[in-house]
C-alpha cells in the first residue's frame, strides 16, 4: 500500500534526526577541541583557573553523554522518539550554553578590548557558525541555541564594555542576524534536499500509477519476512494475482481506461489489507500480496475475498466492467526456501489457475500434485520449479 501523509511524514522525521545525530557526533567531538585550543592559546586558565577547568570538565562530560545518546539511537529511538529528542537537544544547548556564559564573564572581568577575552571570541565566533550548520535541520533549535550563546555576551558587553560599547554590540547584533538569515537559507536548502530525496526513494519503491509498492519493495519486504519467519518459526505466504480479461479491456476500450480500471482495482485491493499484509503491483495487470505470521487457512481466507471483491464490476468513464482475478497461493517454508522461489512458486500456482479455468485459486503443488515439503537444497526446489513449468506448458497445449 502507498505511504499515506501520516507514515511519510514519520519517516522524513527519522531520517533528519538520524542525519541530526550524524552531525551532532561530529560536533560534539569539536566542541572540547575547540575549548582545549582556549586553554592553549590563552591565559584564561591562569587567570580564571576555576572557570575554565570546570567548563572544559562540563563540555568534556556533555560530549560523553551525547556520543553514547547517538549510539545507542536505533534502540532509545525506536523505543520513545520524543524523549530521545528531548534528551538529545538538552545535551547540544547545554554545551552551547557553556560556550555563551563564559566569554559573558570574561567581557565582565577584563574588558572588551583584553587579548584574551577578543581570542576567546574568535572561538566563540567559530562555534556560532557551527552552530548554524548542525541545527540547519530546525530553525526554532537554531534561534534557541543562538539566543543561548549571544544573549549572555550582548548583555555583558552592554554593561561592561566601557564607553565604546555600543559598536561592539551593534556587530553582534548584525553578526547574529546575519547567522540567522544563512541559517534560514540554508534551513529551507536543506529540507528541499531531504524532501526530494524522499521521493525519490518513494518513486524507486512505489508503483508510479497506482501508487501501490513496486516488485522492488515486495521483494525487499518478503526478504526481511522470511528472515523473521526463520527466527520466531511461522510461516509466510505469498498470493500472485492476475487480472482475467485485462487485455481486452486495453485493446477495446483504450489505455486510458485501463490505467483507470488498474487504479480503482489497486485502491480495492489496499482496502482488504490489515496488519501483516502488504499488497503490490508487479507490473501490467499482475498483483502479488504478502501475509506474514500466515497459514494456509489465512492465506485462502484472503485469497477468497479478492475474488469476492474482483466479481463486482468497475465503473468507468460509463463503462461497466466486469471482470475477474486468478490466484495463485505459494507458503514458506512448505513450498520454497528462498524469497525468489516462493515468488516464482506462487506464479507457477496462478499460472495453474489461468489455465484450469481462471477466476479460481491454485495452491502451489509438487508435479505430483501433492504439497511439497521443505526443500533440502535450492537444487531441489529449482528442480520441481522447472517440473512443474513443463507439466503447466504440456497441459495448456
Amino acid at each position: 500500500m502507498a505511504l499515506n501523509g501520516t507514515n511519510r511524514r514519520r519517516d522524513f522525521t527519522q531520517r533528519v534526526e538520524v542525519d541530526f545525530a550524524s552531525r551532532s557526533q561530529f560536533g560534539a567531538l569539536a566542541q572540547p577541541i575547540c575549548w582545549t585550543f582556549v586553554i592553549l592559546t590563552t591565559h584564561l586558565s591562569q587567570l580564571m583557573p576555576v572557570l575554565i577547568w570546570g567548563s572544559f570538565a562540563l563540555l568534556t562530560t556533555l560530549t560523553v553523554l551525547r556520543m553514547i545518546l547517538i549510539r545507542r539511537m536505533p534502540r532509545l529511538y525506536a523505543a520513545n522518539p520524543k524523549r530521545w529528542q528531548v534528551l538529545h537537544n538538552a545535551l547540544v544547548l547545554a554545551s552551547f550554553a557553556i560556550w555563551g556564559v563564559v566569554p559573558s564573564l570574561t567581557i565582565q572581568a577584563f574588558g572588551y578590548h583584553n587579548e584574551e577575552t577578543l581570542t576567546l571570541l574568535f572561538y566563540h565566533a567559530a562555534i556560532s557558525f557551527a552552530m548554524v550548520n548542525l541545527t540547519i535541520h530546525d530553525l526554532r533549535l537554531m534561534r534557541t541555541t543562538a539566543g543561548i550563546l549571544f544573549v549572555p555576551v550582548l548583555i555583558s558587553q552592554l554593561l561592561f564594555g566601557g564607553p565604546a560599547r555600543w559598536a561592539p554590540f551593534f556587530a553582534f547584533i548584525f553578526y547574529v542576524l546575519f547567522l540567522l538569515g544563512q541559517g534560514k537559507r540554508l534551513n529551507l536548502a536543506y529540507r528541499q534536499q531531504v524532501s526530494d530525496n524522499d521521493n525519490l526513494a518513494v518513486l524507486a519503491h512505489n508503483d508510479y500509477l497506482t501508487g501501490l509498492p513496486n516488485r522492488l519493495s515486495m521483494n525487499d519486504a518478503l526478504e526481511r519476512s522470511l528472515r523473521e519467519a526463520n527466527e520466531r518459526g511461522t510461516q509466510v505466504a505469498v498470493l500472485y494475482m492476475d487480472l482475467d480479461g485485462f487485455k481486452l479491456i486495453n485493446d477495446s476500450l483504450s489505455h486510458r481506461v485501463g490505467d483507470l480500471f488498474l487504479v480503482e482495482v489497486a485502491n480495492r485491493l489496499a482496502g482488504l489489507i490489515n496488519d501483516g499484509c502488504l499488497v503490490a503491483r508487479l507490473g501490467g495487470d499482475e498483483f502479488a500480496a504478502l501475509i506474514t505470521d500466515a497459514s494456509a487457512g489465512s492465506a485462502a481466507g484472503f485469497a477468497a475475498d479478492v475474488l469476492n471483491m474482483a466479481r463486482k464490476p468497475v465503473l468507468i468513464e460509463s463503462h461497466k466492467l466486469q471482470y475477474s482475478m486468478s490466484i495463485g497461493v505459494s507458503l514458506y517454508p512448505g513450498d520454497a526456501g528462498s524469497a525468489d522461489h516462493l515468488m516464482r512458486a506462487a506464479d507457477h500456482a496462478m499460472y495453474e489457475a489461468k489455465t484450469t479455468g481462471k477466476d479460481r485459486i491454485c495452491f502451489f503443488k509438487a508435479p505430483d500434485n501433492t504439497p511439497m515439503r521443505p526443500p533440502a537444497t535450492e537444487a531441489s526446489v529449482e528442480r520441481d520449479l522447472n517440473s512443474l513449468a513443463g507439466a503447466t506448458a504440456d497441459s495448456a497445449r
